[in-house]
């Protein structure tokens, strides 16, 4: 079977990328973080325009498309911040859903929690601000009373990251990839087995 593509869903500050980051290195997963394809337009555009709107629309398309790409046994994290009271917002998840289909791949969602406090602390520390990512704790917590798009997958995992660590959390996220992809886990494992007789050769 091909590898999944897990859509990480979180408000600012829960470590998307850090996690999906931490993935990488156990699982060696492909990752499209939402930045990079925003990036593009926050650096040339008005937010909230139509020309950032359809500037994010088309680095999206290209993004997505080259997961069709992307070897077949290799999973991919897609990170986001998306809505279900945004239209926006589920064009967007939509967008994800779409690809899986054309790629013939599975689509799980991970949704990121964190309890509020802590939220505060990560999205306020370190170098947000230098990424254009959030950093204003009173947008965040409007953010917060909005609800995170999570239907429409294979999978779904619900995840409390207010006291894990990135490299627990890649763990769990690992640990439900098998659970709900045993073919996939068994692929891995043969692999892992091919390239540890590989080096000893």
């Amino acid at each position: 079977m091909s590898a999944p593509i897990i859509h990480i869903n979180g408000y600012p500050g829960t470590g998307k990328l850090t996690i999906a980051k931490a993935l990488r290195d156990s699982d060696g997963v492909r990752i499209l973080d939402n930045h990079s394809i925003y990036n593009v337009a926050f650096a040339l555009l008005d937010f909230g325009t139509n020309e950032f709107k359809r500037t994010v629309e088309a680095v999206e398309k290209v993004a997505l498309s080259a997961i069709t790409h992307v070897p077949e046994h290799i999973a991919v994290v897609v990170t986001n911040a998306l809505f279900s009271d945004s239209e926006w917002g589920l064009q967007r998840w939509e967008a994800v859903a779409k690809i899986g289909l054309l790629c013939c791949r599975p689509v799980g969602a991970v949704i990121l929690k964190c309890d509020l406090v802590a939220n505060l602390e990560r999205v306020q520390a370190g170098d947000r601000a230098a990424h254009g990512k959030l950093t204003d704790g009173e947008e965040l917590i409007e953010l917060r009373n909005r609800p995170l798009i999570e239907s429409g997958t294979d999978a779904l995992l619900h995840l409390d990251v207010s006291d894990m660590t990135p490299a627990d959390a890649a763990c769990a996220i690992h640990a439900w990839m098998r659970e709900n992809w045993p073919e996939y886990a068994t692929q891995q494992d043969a692999r892992a087995d091919a390239l540890t007789r590989a080096t000893q050769l």
